[in-house]
C-alpha cells in the first residue's frame, strides 16, 4: 500500500445496491483524499447487493492497490455494514460517509482540519437537506432523542459522513450488543467532539433505502438501546391512570349515593375500558422489546458475517462479530 507507508486516513464506505452511483463516488473520493496530501485507503463494504456493485468493487480493487474490499455474506443492514468497515480500516483516521453521493468527499479535508485541531469526533450538519419531508420531520425527532441518550447536543446525528480518531473506533470495537446505533454510540464514548457544515446533494441514482419502517426501527433501537426511559414513562402512565380510576370511582359514588343520579354510563365505561387496555397494550409491547434485545443478545450471533476481503496483496473468507 502506497509505498509502504501508514495509512493515515481509512474511507469506510458500506454499499447496497450502488452500482449507478460507485465509479462517480470513486473518482470524488479518490480526488478528495489526494487533495489531503496524506496517505490513505478506501475501504468500500458490500452488505449483500443484489445488482453488480460487488463485481465494480472488486474491478476497483483489482486496479488501485488503496482499496479495500470486503463483501459480506448477504444483507446486515447499514449500521452493521459500517461497524464491519471500521473493523477493517487500518488508518490513524476514519472516515464514514454513504455510497450515495448525498454526502460531498470535498468535504473531507475540512473533517481533518478539525481533526488536526485536536478534536476526537468530527460530524456533519447538513445544510439545504435534499430529503423529503416525510425523512426530514422524523429526523428531527431522531435526534432530539440521539441528544437526550448520549448527553452530546449536536444539529445532526442522521448525517453518516463524520471523521474520528484511531483511539474512538477501538473503543467502538469493544461494544457487543447487536441492535446498535452507530451514530451514537460513537458520541456515547465520549472524547471531544464537534460539528461543521457540510452540503447536502440530491440522490442521482436508485432510491434511498430508509423508508418509514427503517425510520421507525432506527428510533426503537436508539430508545431503546441507550436508556430504560420508555420503561419508566409506562410506570408514570400506569400510576397516573390508576390515580385517574381511583378519582373517578370516587366521584361517580358521590353522584350516585349522595345526589342520587343514575348513572347508566356505558359510553363512559367503555371509554375507559379502551383507555386501560391501550395503556395495557402499550406497556406490553415495550416490555416485549426490551424481552426481545435480551433475547437478541442471548443468541450471541454474529453483527456480521464476512464472506470475503479482497485487495491487491490478499483474498480469505473469514467470520466477524
Amino acid at each position: 500500500m502506497q509505498s509502504g507507508q501508514e495509512v493515515f486516513v481509512s474511507a469506510v464506505v458500506p454499499m447496497f445496491n450502488e452500482e449507478g452511483s460507485l465509479p462517480e463516488l470513486y473518482r470524488e473520493l479518490k480526488a478528495a483524499l489526494e487533495a489531503t496530501g496524506k496517505p490513505y485507503e478506501m475501504v468500500f463494504v458490500d452488505d449483500g447487493s443484489t445488482d453488480s456493485t460487488a463485481e465494480l468493487a472488486l474491478n476497483l480493487c483489482e486496479k488501485d492497490d488503496r482499496v479495500t474490499f470486503v463483501k459480506l455474506s448477504r444483507n446486515f443492514g447499514h449500521h452493521s455494514a459500517s461497524t464491519c468497515g471500521m473493523d477493517h480500516a487500518r488508518g490513524e483516521v476514519v472516515v464514514l460517509l454513504d455510497a450515495d453521493l448525498q454526502n460531498d468527499p470535498a468535504d473531507i479535508p475540512r473533517l481533518l482540519e478539525k481533526i488536526d485541531a485536536g478534536y476526537d469526533v468530527v460530524r456533519c450538519w447538513r445544510q439545504g437537506r435534499k430529503d423529503p419531508v416525510w425523512r426530514t420531520i422524523p429526523s428531527k425527532f431522531v435526534n432530539w432523542l440521539t441528544c437526550r441518550a448520549t448527553g452530546v447536543k449536536l444539529h445532526d446525528y442522521g448525517c453518516s459522513m463524520l471523521a474520528m480518531r484511531r483511539r474512538v473506533v477501538e473503543r467502538m470495537s469493544r461494544f457487543t450488543e447487536r441492535n446498535r446505533h452507530v451514530s451514537g454510540l460513537i458520541s456515547w464514548t465520549g472524547g471531544k467532539v464537534c460539528e461543521i457544515k457540510v452540503r447536502h446533494r440530491e440522490r442521482r441514482h436508485g432510491k434511498s433505502r430508509y423508508n418509514f419502517a427503517s425510520l421507525l426501527r432506527l428510533t426503537v433501537n436508539l430508545m431503546t438501546g441507550f436508556s430504560t426511559l420508555p420503561l419508566q414513562i409506562v410506570g408514570v402512565l400506569g400510576i397516573l391512570t390508576s390515580l385517574l380510576g381511583f378519582v373517578g370511582a370516587i366521584y361517580l359514588v358521590i353522584k350516585r349515593y349522595v345526589y342520587g343520579v343514575d348513572l347508566s354510563g356505558v359510553v363512559v365505561a367503555t371509554a375507559v375500558i379502551f383507555v386501560f387496555v391501550g395503556i395495557n397494550f402499550l406497556a406490553l409491547g415495550i416490555m416485549g422489546e426490551y424481552i426481545g434485545r435480551i433475547f437478541t443478545e442471548v443468541q450471541a450471533r454474529p453483527y456480521y458475517i464476512v464472506e470475503s476481503v479482497f485487495s491487491r496483496k490478499r483474498a480469505t473468507g473469514e467470520e466477524q462479530q
